[in-house]
């Protein structure tokens, strides 16, 4: 596709770009969104580990949660 909107500037040309184009923001908003739901579980661990009130039951209590919630995602396995 990207040759086709570099070697012709007709309306083809122009609408395989902007194929090209929304297909880049896909990917974009795509990754953002995969790593929001990946990292956000971690995060809120992390927060809840370096906070100076924790104590040890909710530290285990959210290591747990974050664990279950890791374990429940699709296994590469399930995918095939």
């Amino acid at each position: 596709m990207e040759e086709r909107s570099d070697s012709i500037h007709d309306k083809y040309g122009q609408r395989a770009n902007g194929v090209l184009s929304s297909l880049d923001k896909f990917d974009s908003v795509f990754g953002l969104k995969l790593g929001y739901l990946l990292f956000e579980v971690t995060e809120q661990l992390s927060r809840a580990l370096q906070g100076k009130d924790t104590t040890l039951q909710e530290a285990i209590t959210v290591a747990t949660l974050a664990k279950n919630h890791y374990t429940r995602l699709p296994s590469e396995a399930e995918f095939n």
